[in-house]
């Protein structure tokens, strides 16, 4: 794509997130959309079929963009040796796109796009947990330990956005470990434990 269609998406995706904030999304308009970015309804829809395409795309692409992040500056096998933890990668990008998640986050026509994102850190978690633990030793199964962190991990980025960020992301990330971190330690060490026990 040449940098000036990139540009035009670009006006017409921040114009969208804006009014979103503003009025909420059922009430907005491709024509309110288009005036906001200061083009015409024929530029709209040589780009995009209709509002919800535009969002969805939106939302598509930086979630995209995040799970790049991820595999780029982190693998399971790093988790040991100092590298960038996957939360604060997730809590400094959630930071850079504050109005995009919380639309995201608060959207009920974005819930295909928020389960791909809670995915993503499911699947992370699993991979940590297979680390420590193999799966069979665990008391609950893996998938659901990574379901049960990643909506946990949401609702506090809802949070902390909603609450105007009166933390850094890196904070953010620090207290989440310690919110995440004995609880799937203990997890990996049950079955242990268990034997132990007379």
């Amino acid at each position: 794509m040449d940098k000036r269609k990139q540009r035009t998406r670009q006006y017409l995706r921040d114009a969208l997130l804006e009014l979103v904030l503003e009025k909420g999304y059922d009430a907005l308009t491709v024509q309110e959309i288009t005036d906001r970015a200061r083009m015409g309804r024929a530029t709209f829809y040589l780009h995009y079929k209709d509002k919800e395409e535009l969002l969805l795309t939106t939302l598509k692409e930086t979630v995209d963009e995040l799970t790049v992040r991820i595999r780029q500056m982190f693998s399971p096998e790093q988790l040991f040796n100092g590298s960038t933890p996957p939360s604060v990668i997730a809590f400094r990008h959630a930071a850079e796109n504050k109005n995009l998640y919380r639309v995201m986050l608060n959207s009920q026509i974005t819930g295909s796009v928020l389960s791909e994102l809670r995915n993503l850190i499911a699947a992370d978690v699993q991979s940590q947990l297979r680390l420590l633990a193999p799966d069979a030793a665990l008391p609950v199964p893996a998938a659901m330990i990574g379901q049960h962190i990643a909506g946990s991990m949401l609702a506090i980025v809802s949070w902390w956005l909603e609450t105007d960020a009166p933390y850094t992301p890196d904070e953010m990330a620090q207290m989440m470990n310690k919110l995440t971190a004995q609880p799937m330690l203990w997890l990996t060490l049950h079955d242990k434990m268990m034997k132990t026990m007379p």
